[in-house]
Order: C-alpha cells, then structure tokens, then sequence
C-alpha cells in the first residue's frame, strides 16, 4: 500500500473512531437538556404553588380581551415587520426575490427554532434555503442577508437592553418599590452596566471601518491553504478540490457571498444606524406584546413600566437560549416570572402576564408555522412540476432537432 493510500486509511478509522465520542456528546446535551427543562418545570411549579394557582387562573380568566387581542397583533405585527427587514436588505444587495418569500420563509424558520433541539442555529438556515430555493438562487447569497439581518437584530436587541437597564433607577414608583427585593446599590450598579453598554455600542458605531478595513486585510488565503491539509483526507472535499489553491479561492469566494452584504453595511454609517435601530424597534415591538399582556391582566399605574419588561425580557430570552432546551419552553417562562417579582411586581400578575404573553407567542408561531410549512411544500412541488415540464419539452425538442437532422442528411 502507498504511503498516501496508508494516511488515508488511517485518517478514515481515526473519523470512524471519532463518531462513538460525538454520538456520546450529543446524548450528553440531550441529558443536559432534558435536566435543565426537568429544573425549570419544578421550580416553576413551587413557583406556581407558592403564589396559589387559583390566584393566577383567576388573573388569566379576568383578562381584558380588547388588550389580548392586542398582544396577539403586536407579536403577529413583529414577525411582519421583520420579514420586511429582511426583504429590504436582500432589496438592497439587488437580489432578484420574490417579496411573498420572506414572510413565510421566516415563520418556518422560527417553527423549527421552537421545536428543534437546536439553540437557535437551524431557523437561519432553513429560511436562508426556502428563500433560496424559491428564487433560484445559491443560499449563500441569500445567508449574507440573513446573517445582516441577525447580527443588526443583535445589536438592536443590546441597544434596548441597555438602555432599560440604564433607567433602572425609574422602574419603579414608590408604591411598588417596597415590593421589590432589589437595593439601591443594586440599581445604581445596573445602572451603569447599562450605561457602559450604551458607550460600547457607540464605540463600535464610531470604529466600525477600521474595523472592517482590519478584517478585509487579514490574509485568509494562508489559514485556508493550512485549512485544507486536514480537511483533505474527507474523501469529498479531495474530489471536489484537488489543490490547496482551489480550496482557497472557492473559499474566499463563497466568503464574499456571505460576509459582503455586512462588509458594505459597516461602511455606510446611515445604513448601519437605520438597520440597528429597525433591529432595536422590532424588539421593542416583542417587549410591547409583553407589556400589553400585563395590562391586559390588570397591572396597575407604574406597576410594570415598558422599559422594565423590554429589559426582563430580553434577560429572561437569553436564560432560554442558554439552556439549550428547544424554544426555552419552561426555562424562559420560569426567568420571566421570577425577575418580575424580583423587581417588584405582585406574584399572580407577574406569572400570569408571562404565561399569557408566551402562551400567544407559541400558538402565533406553531400556527403559523405549520401553515408556512404548507406553502413551502406546496411551492416545492410546484417549481419541480415546472422542472419536469421544462426538462420534457427541451427534450421533445432535442429529438425534433435529431429529426429534422436525420432527414436533411437523406
């Protein structure tokens, strides 16, 4: 046997060697999963228990239904406004889409968030590939706005967390402040946590091309070309690309495709202020559903103030992407009720709000979602009857053209 023959051999068993320890790991996380879904339902349930469920049934029943509505349309008004974020990004970068994908597309995608196991990676692709796929595009074209869109979603996200916390010191009237567990010391110390994230933020804005400039200027081509020495002994990629050089610049290339669309964003000051802050609205738009939920639920004057739970929110959100558990079902409901009371709101408010508040959030999502789901498997079979169509009339053609050349010999 050759000596290359023999490393590769060898590098095949050392894959297949490696497949019982990520089988292991992947039932790790499961187990992990499963226990921090187990922690969060108990303590959710003593939670429960301790403020009285007939309190919280009771709260739920005596909604106001004009503000439920509300709550519904605002987090349906979110997910329409985000679609159309989304479109005119890929609007921008000139990108031949057509507009009725978007909406669908990011619905199926927030689905599969909700109830995969996957902490929030496989809805950015699914929706990159149904958009991709229905415009007949490459799908890195179409992930280079959907990671724009992320990453000023992101950045949105932290501008409105931030300046909640920083106004810490206002959540409260005094009727209500002696209903919370939080210290002077504490709020003045969220304070300014809020403020230096503020300060970040415009510090990123204000060094956002040097930055761009210090990453466009790294040499990729080396660290593909060292790349490409492991990533060859995979039967495909060898086959696919035979040298170092090809690896690279197919690499790069695909590169330009995904990261271009936020290279130029971070060159254009008014672009990148107008995406955050559509970012910063759509979240703030998601806290309002919140918000609403509480008024629907007789929160009093001062009892729950927008910036409050914009801030519990977005804390309570990350606690759920955190865990891992698929949506953060039980983990996100259990953060959310918890720092509410912990700032001050009354116990059967503060869970009753919340479990109103998510409960409107998965029904919107699986409904909708599985309806999206419909249309794109209805859009699928549809272009691959046009395929079919398309291939069988090139191919009469094509035995015409034989034809008619079989006769003009004779």
């Amino acid at each position: 046997m050759e000596p290359e023959t023999q490393q590769q051999a060898k590098a095949a068993q050392g894959l297949r060697g490696n497949a019982p320890t990520s089988r292991l790991w992947r039932i790790l996380r499961l187990a992990a999963a499963l226990l921090i879904l187990l922690l969060a339902v108990l303590f959710l349930r003593n939670l429960l228990s301790e403020i009285g469920l007939a309190k919280v049934v009771d709260a739920l029943l005596a909604a106001n239904p004009t503000l439920l509505v509300a709550t519904f349309l605002a987090v349906a008004a979110r997910y329409w406004l985000w679609s159309r974020k989304w479109r005119s990004i890929a609007r921008r970068e000139h990108l031949p889409v057509h507009n009725r994908a978007f909406f669908p597309a990011l619905l199926c995608g927030s689905f599969t968030d909700l109830v995969a196991p996957t902490a929030r990676t496989a809805g950015g692709f699914l929706r990159t590939w149904l958009v991709a796929t229905r415009s007949r595009m490459t799908a890195t074209k179409i992930y280079g706005t959907t990671l724009q869109d992320q990453v000023t979603n992101m950045l949105g996200v932290w501008l409105v967390s931030f300046i909640a916390m920083a106004t810490v010191p206002l959540w409260h009237t005094p009727i209500n402040a002696a209903g919370s567990s939080l210290t002077s010391t504490n709020r003045l110390v969220l304070s300014a946590l809020g403020m230096a994230g503020i300060l970040g933020l415009v510090s990123l804005m204000i060094f956002r091309r040097p930055m761009g400039r210090y990453l466009a200027n790294r040499d990729y081509r080396r660290m593909l070309v060292a790349l490409y020495r492991p990533l060859a002994l995979l039967p495909r990629v060898r086959s696919r690309f035979t040298t170092a050089d090809r690896f690279a610049e197919a690499a790069i290339e695909r590169s330009m495709d995904v990261f271009g669309p936020l290279r130029r964003l971070l060159h254009s000051k008014r672009g990148t202020l107008w995406d955050v802050s559509r970012g910063a609205f759509l979240w703030l738009a998601f806290g309002t559903a919140n918000w609403l939920a509480f008024l629907a639920c007789g929160a009093g004057e001062g009892e729950a103030p927008l910036l409050m739970v914009v801030g519990i929110l977005s804390l309570g959100n990350l606690l759920g992407i955190l865990s891992t558990v698929p949506g953060g079902i039980g983990v996100t409901e259990a953060s959310l009720i918890g720092l509410h009371i912990f700032f001050g709101v009354r116990p059967e408010l503060a869970a009753a709000a919340n479990l109103l508040f998510r409960l409107n959030v998965y029904f919107f999502i699986l409904v909708a979602g599985a309806i999206s789901f419909t249309w794109a498997s209805r859009i699928r079979k549809r272009m691959a009857r046009k395929d079919a169509d398309l291939e069988a009339a090139l191919a009469t053609a094509r035995e015409a053209a034989r034809g008619d050349d079989h006769i003009a010999r004779r």
